[in-house]
């Protein structure tokens, strides 16, 4: 077999969370940093440079980054969100109500949502994923999520969460449904998602506070 060949690896099926289609962010080693409160809103209104809308928030590339059609971070909540949102309340993401939840409202929307990190939390293999073939490996993680005002790319707040969800056997969710890997190179690592409730708890102040 060549090195340079590709494999893709399907499963049969998967009983991770809704997302687990995701590929695997990559992964750093050392002590994540303290959970807390959300860090004091940056002065700067230019997003980073290195920010993927693609791959770091949930495929939100069908506007511009900052984009000022965009309704302003201010007043009373909710603060309608685009990025990241598969795992808020319908009611919280700027959707156009007349298409899908994927098709965003731009002038209603206030914030964008992107996941920035992956830290693995230790080497400890929490679950053996048998779905797919060979099967994969599924560690422990702390995220990183950035918020920033769409409008002008004020960054809002850092929030960090560790991985806690499970399936519905109990089990660390976060499976692979399929992965692809190089012949050679370093197998792909799966990390364990944030559970919906943590993920919606953490950005309530954010959409439905004051500003």
């Amino acid at each position: 077999m060549l090195a340079a060949a590709c494999l893709v690896v399907a499963a049969s099926g998967c009983t991770g969370s809704d997302d687990a289609a995701k590929p695997a962010a990559q992964s750093s080693a050392g002590s994540p940093p303290p959970s807390g409160p959300p860090a004091a809103p940056s002065a700067s209104t230019s997003p980073p440079a290195d920010l993927s809308l693609s791959a770091d928030c949930g495929d939100a590339t069908v506007f511009t980054f900052p984009d000022p059609a965009a309704a302003p971070y201010t007043g009373p909540g909710p603060h309608l969100a685009v990025g990241d949102t598969f795992d808020l309340p319908r009611e919280w993401v700027a959707y156009d109500p007349a298409k899908t939840r994927w098709d965003w409202d731009v002038p209603r929307a206030q914030l964008l949502i992107c996941q920035t990190e992956v830290r693995k939390r230790g080497e400890d293999v929490i679950r053996v994923c048998t779905d797919t073939s060979p099967s994969a490996d599924l560690y422990a993680a702390s995220y990183t999520y950035t918020v920033y005002e769409l409008k002008t790319g004020r960054q809002v707040a850092t929030l960090d969460m560790d991985s806690n969800a499970l399936d519905y056997q109990g089990r660390p969710a976060g499976c692979p449904v399929t992965f692809t890997y190089w012949v050679g190179r370093p197998y792909p690592e799966f990390f364990q998602d944030v559970d919906e409730d943590t993920y919606t708890e953490r950005l309530r102040p954010l959409i439905m506070g004051t500003v």
